[in-house]
């Protein structure tokens, strides 16, 4: 039974990095449309509320404004999710007292970009790390595939915007997104 279950972990875990490598080598269309963020968010983080009730994680989330938009919700749905999702796997590793996540949203004050900051306070990304972290096939996690991060960039990039990182070792680690308002999308390209 034990090798039965170890033979399923890997598996999922192989299957999980051929859908993220296919995922990022393939051109993918953008369904542009006129959203809101907050909406993203909220569907985003609805799907970890069992996983951070279970892991102990508070998840604050500071949302000024709708978002109001053009992009393509399902993208950044899930850019959405591998950041948080990352931020919650880097709490559970253990060794912070406290462990939470927030995530914010707002507008510049030229009312032209919409940002969102997903942050949390657990160990923290080294500079070294953090100069690779958007290069495919880098990971630190065991059993990672490397691809998460990288497909954040590249679907941010589709949308016009920018991800940036800002972290200390200790200090937890904090991401950044810029997107414009009402630039078109181009297409994803591998």
């Amino acid at each position: 039974v034990e090798y039965a279950r170890v033979a399923l972990e890997e598996l999922q875990r192989v299957e999980r990095s051929v859908s993220h490598l296919l995922r990022f080598a393939r051109d993918e269309e953008m369904g542009i449309s006129d959203l809101c963020m907050s909406d993203v968010l909220d569907s985003a983080l609805e799907t970890f509320r069992d996983r951070l009730e279970r892991t102990g994680i508070a998840l604050e989330r500071h949302i000024d404004c709708e978002g109001a938009m053009r992009g393509d919700a399902e993208k950044l749905r899930r850019v959405v999710i591998n950041l948080v999702g990352n931020a919650i796997d880097a709490l559970a590793e253990g060794g912070v007292t406290d462990p939470r996540i927030e995530v914010a949203m707002g507008e510049n004050l030229a009312g032209t970009e919409v940002w969102v900051r997903v942050k949390d306070n657990g160990p923290g990304i080294d500079a070294e790390a953090q100069r690779k972290l958007f290069s495919p096939f880098y990971t630190s996690k065991a059993g990672g595939t490397g691809l998460g991060l990288a497909i954040c960039r590249k679907l941010v990039d589709a949308h016009g915007g920018s991800i940036e990182v800002t972290s200390a070792p200790g200090s937890g680690a904090e991401f950044l997104l810029t997107f414009p308002k009402t630039r078109e999308a181009r297409e994803v390209e591998p």
